[in-house]
């Protein structure tokens, strides 16, 4: 629909290999976020004095999930400059985290905790860690799609876990979502099996099999090596 649009249309992304559908692009892959380049857009264009509380507030949120709260590698010292220049606009830093990752229903939380005691199979030899949740478990806690967010980043907290997996089953197919550490591409690893991609340490994909049969398919690619964890 977008790419028959008459409209000038213009990309402002960070992501690998995005959809050539623009007429003008900002596209750099060393970015953290969107919300990065568009700041940089927003500079370039001599306009940092339209940013108001309400629009650094937005970017400010931006910069804050996509890195993970400031913690993936691509956190640059420009990253902290933007953020720095950020809250002299007066973002109220932590409300916008308050609301973000503190404002959990009591069964979405109970649905968490549930993930990780029945859910969660962590295999040390690839250190690895998935979490196959099947459909009944959605319904029984009332969960819906944006609820599972966040999910993926809890097994990394184990030590010596490099990769986490979410599988887990949607109204139309079975979804996946993948974090890992250092080297280990999990966009490689969601283009080449899992029809999906992303980032090299966060990506998604998605499986027209069950969720134990996606589950079982991703343990074997780990056995036959298909897939290289970097475990040297």
């Amino acid at each position: 629909m977008l790419g028959k649009a008459a409209a000038p249309k213009i990309l402002i992304d960070h992501h690998l290999e995005p959809d050539a559908f623009a007429d003008y692009e900002l596209w750099d892959v060393e970015k953290s976020s969107t919300c990065e380049l568009i700041y940089d857009f927003i500079e370039m264009m001599g306009r940092t004095d339209l940013i108001d509380s309400n629009i650094a507030t937005c970017l400010y949120a931006g910069l804050l999930t996509d890195t993970d709260r400031f913690r993936i590698p691509r956190t640059t010292p420009r990253v902290h400059q933007i953020t720095a220049a950020l809250l002299e606009k007066g973002v109220d830093h932590t409300r916008v985290y308050n609301e973000i990752y503190e404002t959990f229903s009591e069964n979405r939380l109970r649905f968490f905790g549930f993930c990780m005691t029945k859910c969660m199979t962590v295999l040390p030899e690839f250190h690895t860690a998935i979490l196959a949740i099947e459909g009944e478990d959605i319904r029984r806690y009332h969960i819906s799609t944006g609820d599972t967010e966040g999910l993926v980043n809890y097994p990394m907290m184990i030590n010596d876990v490099w990769m986490t997996a979410i599988i887990i089953q949607r109204p139309d197919q079975v979804k996946l979502s993948f974090r890992s550490k250092g080297d280990i591409d999990v966009n490689r690893l969601c283009k080449e099996y899992f029809q999906g991609g992303g980032h090299k340490n966060a990506a998604g994909g998605k499986s027209d099999v069950s969720v134990a049969k996606t589950k079982e398919k991703l343990l074997s690619i780990l056995a036959a090596q298909k897939f290289n964890l970097n475990l040297a």
